[in-house]
């Protein structure tokens, strides 16, 4: 069994913010274009997150703002006929659902046009109020550009 040592913390130093603050818009329906995409395993949640990277393109005060879309499926990463991520998805997909056993690549977001429902996230995952509130893509409503609807 390892010793546990104790290490004085020399008069200079302090941790570092890992990351910047999220980015905070008025609530609203806008305009966006996916980015980027990626995915993780969460831990806490025991399932796959899968967080799709948005450009709002509106006019605007926040014109080229990045706003995430979360997105969630189970450890297998088979998505359900009725999941967000499939809907959504076909949606990206000009409209045509996946049959079974399909790939549902990321890639399929890329570079399309949205009209997005945008909310602002006030709670923590306990219930508490956050001491900084963040905006997310709740919903994308509508395929706006780069598919064939």
């Amino acid at each position: 069994m390892r010793e546990v040592t104790h290490r004085p913390a020399s008069a200079g130093w302090a941790p570092v913010a890992g990351e910047d603050p999220r980015i905070l818009v008025d609530p609203g329906e806008y305009k966006v274009v996916c980015k980027k995409a990626s995915y993780n395993r969460s831990g806490r949640w025991n399932r796959i997150v899968v967080t799709l990277e948005f450009q709002i393109v509106d006019e605007g005060p926040f014109f080229c703002q990045t706003i995430p879309r979360y997105l969630h499926l189970p450890l297998k990463g088979v998505a359900g006929r009725d999941s967000h991520y499939v809907r959504e998805w076909a949606l990206a997909n000009g409209g045509l659902a996946p049959r079974r056993n399909d790939r549902l690549p990321l890639s399929t977001f890329y570079g399309k046009v949205f009209l997005a429902a945008i909310v602002t996230v006030t709670k923590d995952s306990d219930g508490r109020e956050r001491l900084s509130p963040y905006s997310k893509i709740s919903r994308l409503l509508v395929l706006v550009a780069g598919g064939t609807t």
